[in-house]
This record gives structure tokens, C-alpha cells and sequence, in this order.
């Protein structure tokens, strides 16, 4: 073997467990169960890193007979069936992988990285239950390893063990109590069991740690509207936006939550921001159009439905709205005008009927109103709503 060769095999063994030197069997001994790789003749450390880097080129086939040749060489070595699981896990043969695990926890039940591997196989497999005893082994190796815990957390939820799963995460806390995940996997479990109020104070603890903790700040918005604590739950998705101001979700639904509270204002400003970064859509524009009808600000309004209509002139929706907007303004004709581009075929086309027939009532032509309404009815005599359009037209004219 040349330096080379020797340096390459050396800096792939610094990416993969360390081992311990054993002395080579007999030809004639059986194969004696351990963790490290027996290394006699350099062979079988040869094939298992060769294996890795053929595995880490996507050659699997390759890493995969590679790495048979090395198990031929040492058939005992917990590692190299755990090494084999990983690959049979690559191509997606499960069972034979769970079998490699099988064999490496027998071999060697005190082996972390085969403990770990079986449980998440289990639990790929749906098989919690199983999945925990092996968590529960591999913590008991090995207990300064944060990932075990959160995996064991999360079968337990999955099997309904909260209990368990605060217990297992708050030993955790005990031994890394600046695990911001730790914190952060509390609070998921106690939202689990709707405690809402301890979910929050963990899901705080989470973000306190790592501030730019996003699926953390998220949770805790969401678990504070659940609470009722409105106001809480805007000041965190806007720190949320400090951390991602491009979380357009968040943004959406900052922008709800906004409406819902009666805070137009500060909807608008949000909206205003979309709309002219570029990304902002006709949906935008509509919300935009109707908080400016709401708040009076009737121009603007005109100017939101109006862009709208300019792209999609058959939004009749749009067009209603837009009629609604010139009517509150008190610009009748270009109410009467608008509402008189609603189609027949449209939903709302009997509502703009009423809608024009009452504004000839404002302009002081109720006979054009109720020539309008007379005409409706005499093509569509079953619609109710315009007997009481044209009567309520009759009375305000005194035509009891």
C-alpha cells in the first residue's frame, strides 16, 4: 500500500467511530463478538473504508460488497453490521437492515450506534413500543447523547406516554440545560396534552436560548392565540420577522390575525409592504380594497378594485365591491355605472339590480329605479328578493 493510499484510508477513519486495535484471531477460533474492527492485515479496515467512500459517492452496490468483504474478514464486529444496516437502509431493504441490527445488539448490546439505528428503524416502522427500549438502551450507554433523548421523547408521544415523554426531556434539561431543542420538545409535548400555559413558558425558554429559533417562535404564537393572548402572539410573529422577514406565511397570517383584532392600520402596513416588494398578488390588493372601504377611505379603495379589474375585468365580486365603493362615496353615477356591468349570469347580479334601483332613488329618478326592477321581475318572476326591493322602493315614495 503507498503513503497515499495509507493517508486517504487514515482521513475517512477520522469521519467514522474510532477503534481499538485487537490482536488477530486464530484461522481455526470462532469469531469473537466485538465493537471495533479487527484490523489484521490491514484488509478488513481497508474494505470498510473503501466501503465508506464508495458509499459516500453514491456508489451503494459498490459500498455494499465492499463492506461484505470486510464482515467476511471479521464477522464478529458489532460496528460493521451496524455499517451494513445503514447501507441495506440506503437501498431501502428494511427488513434485512433490522436484521443487521439485530445481529449487531447481540453481538455487542453495550454498542450505542447499533441501539440508536434498531430504534429509528422501529419507529420508521411505526413501532414505538419496540422503538423505546431501544432509546432507553442507548441512553443508558451513552447518556451525554442530546439526540436519544429527543427520539425517545417523541415515541412516547406518539404512543400517548406524556408523562414519560416530560420525564425523558426535562433529565435532559438536567444534563444540558442550555438545550434550547430540549426546552423547545417540552413544550410540544405539553402542547400535545393542550397544557397551553406550560407549553408557552417552555416554547419561551426555547427562543430565550436561540432567538432566531423560527419553529420555535411559531409554536409559541400559535399556542398564545389558543390562550387568547392576541396581543402576545403579534408581538412574537413580528419577532419571528425580525429572524425571517421573508416568511410569507407568517406574514399572511400575521396579517388575519390583524383584521380579526380590528387593527386595520396596522394590516395595511403589512399589506402595503407585500405589494410592493414585487410578490404581492391580486389577493392582496382585494384585502387591501376592502380594509380601505372599511375605514372609509373610499379613493383608495377605487384605486385597489379598480387595479384588479384592470387584469381580471370578469372578477364580478371585484366589480360589486368596486360599485359599493363609488355608492358610499356618493358618486352615484359611476356606482350605477359599475353595478350595471354585473352580467346576468353573475351571483351577485340580482343584489346589483337592488343596489342601482335604490340609487335612482337617491338621484331623484325612482321611476327609472322602479322600471328597472318591474322588468326584472317580469323575466324572473320567482325571485323574491326583487318584490321586496321594488316594495320597499313603493313606500319610501309613499306609494303605500
Amino acid at each position: 500500500m503507498t503513503f497515499r493510499n495509507f493517508f486517504v484510508i487514515v482521513l475517512v477513519l477520522a469521519f467514522v467511530p474510532s477503534c481499538a486495535t485487537t490482536t488477530p484471531p486464530e484461522v481455526s477460533a470462532p469469531p469473537a463478538p466485538r465493537t471495533a474492527i479487527n484490523i489484521a492485515g490491514s484488509r478488513t479496515m481497508y474494505n470498510y473504508s473503501l466501503s465508506r467512500i464508495h458509499f459516500l459517492d453514491g456508489d451503494i452496490e459498490g459500498a455494499m460488497a465492499l463492506l461484505q468483504a470486510a464482515l467476511e474478514g471479521d464477522p464478529g464486529s458489532a460496528f460493521l453490521h451496524t455499517a451494513k444496516a445503514t447501507i441495506l437502509l440506503k437501498m431501502n431493504r428494511i427488513q434485512d437492515a433490522l436484521n443487521e441490527c439485530e445481529t449487531a445488539t447481540s453481538l455487542d448490546p453495550k454498542f450505542f450506534d447499533a441501539q440508536l439505528l434498531y430504534g429509528n428503524i422501529l419507529t420508521g416502522l411505526k413501532k414505538d413500543k419496540e422503538a423505546i427500549e431501544h432509546y432507553k438502551k442507548a441512553i443508558a450507554i451513552d447518556p451525554s447523547k442530546e439526540e436519544v433523548y429527543f427520539h425517545l421523547a417523541i415515541a412516547y408521544v406518539k404512543t400517548f406516554e406524556y408523562e414519560e415523554a416530560v420525564a425523558t426531556l426535562k433529565e435532559l434539561i438536567k444534563i444540558s440545560p442550555d438545550s434550547s431543542l430540549g426546552y423547545y420538545y417540552l413544550g410540544k409535548t405539553y402542547d400535545q396534552m393542550k397544557l397551553f400555559g406550560e407549553a408557552i413558558g417552555y416554547y419561551k425558554k426555547a427562543v430565550e436560548l436561540k432567538p432566531d429559533f423560527e419553529q420555535a417562535l411559531i409554536d409559541l404564537g400559535v399556542a398564545q392565540e389558543t390562550q387568547g393572548l392576541f396581543d402576545d402572539a403579534i408581538t412574537t410573529y413580528k419577532q419571528l420577522l425580525e429572524v425571517n422577514p421573508f416568511n410569507n406565511n407568517v406574514i399572511q397570517h400575521l396579517i388575519q390575525l390583524f383584521i380579526q383584532q380590528h387593527r386595520l392600520e396596522e394590516a395595511l402596513a403589512f399589506l402595503n409592504m407585500i405589494a410592493h416588494s414585487g410578490v404581492g398578488t391580486l389577493d392582496i390588493h382585494r384585502k387591501m380594497g376592502l380594509i380601505y372601504l372599511e375605514l372609509e377611505r373610499y379613493d383608495e379603495a377605487i384605486k385597489e378594485f379598480s387595479l384588479i379589474l384592470d387584469q381580471e375585468p370578469k372578477s364580478h365580486q371585484i366589480r360589486f365591491y368596486l360599485a359599493s365603493a363609488y355608492e358610499d362615496k356618493n358618486d352615484y353615477d359611476h356606482a350605477i355605472e359599475e353595478f350595471g356591468k354585473i352580467p346576468p349570469s353573475a351571483p351577485n347580479y340580482y343584489d346589483a339590480l337592488g343596489h342601482m334601483a335604490y340609487l335612482y332613488l337617491e338621484k331623484k329618478e325612482p321611476e327609472k329605479g322602479v322600471a328597472l326592477l318591474r322588468d326584472a321581475i317580469a323575466a324572473n318572476p320567482g325571485r323574491l328578493d326583487l318584490y321586496l326591493h321594488l316594495s320597499g322602493i313603493y313606500e319610501t315614495l309613499g306609494r303605500y
